[in-house]
């Protein structure tokens, strides 16, 4: 995944550094987290602590190891709460857009039913509607959506020409045009549906640190007088450092997620607008 996208014209839109995605892959934060404890012991000789004894540093330690699993703890369990909310939430607005988008479409059918069905545009638009009543939920949002389209199109464009003063057309591309609202907002649910994994990793992330915190401080209290020094500024050092990539891992996925999100809210009107075009051509 590349750091800065370009546009349909040509233009760079504004991105996020490269670095960024680099440090949200697991086994990347892993060897960080490892060589963040490896130069705090090589330079632990050079702390102010080396004067302490050994008693005094492992106190010292302890409240700040605490700390980051108090950190871990609240992060994790926010997070997942907030997934599963997410989840929920999506889930629920995805039925209720599309019980929506089935309801313009049987509308849709009583329109047509009060019309002359010998008219060829008539016969099409009710064929579209039963193709798209078809689709379900999980198809959604349709890939093929303009393709399903094209006949109705066709058959718009001939009914302007053979009956140029009459507004059934523009009736049925009214219809449309509200299935395709419906549709735009399908396909946002989408992009959410998939983000939620990415919020998911990111707590067990937080609660694989933060059992292998909880473990780190039982070694310590069990054995923090004869732990070396260089052990004890490691540990705290690793988890400092994985504390702040996660969190990074996550600032970027939300961003990336509003990002998308508003993109695409922006450009759901380009959709609406396939069969306005055909009114205007």
């Amino acid at each position: 995944m590349t750091a800065d996208q370009t546009s349909e014209k040509g233009k760079l839109k504004a991105g996020y550094p490269k670095i960024l995605v680099f440090l949200s892959a697991w086994w990347i934060q892993l060897l960080v987290a490892v060589f963040a404890g490896l130069i705090a012991a090589c330079f632990a000789d050079r702390l102010t602590l080396e004067s302490a004894d050994s008693a005094s540093s492992t106190t010292v330690y302890i409240p700040l190891l605490s700390i980051l699993a108090a950190v871990y703890a609240l992060g994790a369990s926010l997070l997942v709460g907030h997934t599963l909310q997410f989840v929920n939430n999506t889930a629920q607005e995805k039925a209720s857009l599309y019980h929506r988008f089935r309801d313009v479409l049987y509308k849709l059918d009583d329109f047509l039913r009060a019309q002359d069905e010998d008219k060829l545009l008539v016969q099409t638009a009710r064929a579209t509607s039963w193709e798209l009543k078809k689709a379900e939920r999980e198809q959604f949002p349709l890939r093929d959506w303009e393709k399903r389209l094209v006949a109705l199109g066709k058959a718009i464009e001939g009914y302007k020409k053979e009956e140029p003063e009459s507004n059934l057309h523009l009736e049925i591309i009214g219809f449309l045009a509200d299935c395709e609202y419906v549709h735009n907002e399908l396909a946002i649910c989408w992009i959410k549906q998939l983000v939620a994994p990415l919020l998911l990793r990111s707590a067990i992330k937080m609660l694989v640190l933060l059992s292998l915190l909880l473990l780190a401080l039982f070694v310590i209290l069990s054995l923090g007088h004869a732990l070396p020094i260089e052990v004890q500024v490691a540990i705290p050092a690793f988890f400092v450092m994985a504390a702040i990539l996660v969190s990074v891992e996550l600032g970027l996925t939300v961003w990336r997620h509003v990002r998308d999100m508003t993109e695409e809210s922006l450009s759901g009107g380009v959709g609406e607008k396939s069969m306005m075009d055909v009114v205007e051509s």
